[in-house]
């Protein structure tokens, strides 16, 4: 095995790892891909190809998957509004989060949130 690649795809699987971490810290925004190349001195076509290599995945997909898990667990645990929770996680427009939330977990946020009655909740 070829000593040099193996570290590049180290490089760029820390890199790929690094961009979920601050993508999670800032998930009520949109962030851009060359908003991440100028926080981690990264091209984007870098930031991009360490993403699909790491995750099989854009960076978007990425994201969108991660802020719908986020918004699968407070319909679970809480009562705030998906209104509210849409513009938690980035969304100005209720429907562009139900139609992402659909897309991702196959169902409405309100079918979710009925599919989890009964399940405990906090404030």
């Amino acid at each position: 095995m070829d000593v040099t690649r193996t570290i590049g795809q180290e490089r760029r699987a820390a890199l790929a790892r690094s961009i979920t971490d601050y993508m999670g810290a800032h998930m009520e925004r949109h962030v851009t891909i060359n908003e991440l190349s100028a926080i981690f001195h990264a091209s984007p076509t870098q930031i991009k190809n360490a993403f699909r290599e790491t995750f099989s995945s854009s960076v978007y997909a990425y994201s969108r998957v991660m802020k719908m898990e986020a918004a699968a667990d407070l319909l679970a645990a809480t009562d705030r509004t998906i209104l509210d929770i849409a513009s938690t996680l980035g969304y100005d427009n209720g429907s562009k989060f139900a139609a992402a939330f659909r897309a991702v977990m196959g169902v409405t946020p309100t079918e979710y949130r009925a599919s989890q009655k009964g399940r405990s909740k906090v404030s």
